[in-house]
């Protein structure tokens, strides 16, 4: 019975494809985690503070810290 040579220059091909898809498939994730991030983020809150207001309500916060807040 007579085997088939291997293409090597075939399988290399196919790895390359392969190795293509998966990094454009990890950009199409990565970009749809940040934008559906950027949508459900809300965009004025009453519970967000600024550092310099925690910086105030921290009792172990060194004085010159609070003064310059």
């Amino acid at each position: 019975m007579l085997q088939r040579k291997r293409n090597a220059a075939r399988n290399i091909d196919m790895t390359a494809l392969i190795l293509t898809a998966v990094a454009v498939a990890a950009a199409a994730n990565i970009s749809l985690v940040a934008f559906v991030a950027d949508r459900l983020t809300p965009t004025t809150s009453t519970s967000t503070v600024t550092a310099g207001e925690l910086v105030l309500v921290n009792d172990n916060a060194p004085e010159a810290l609070k003064l310059a807040a």
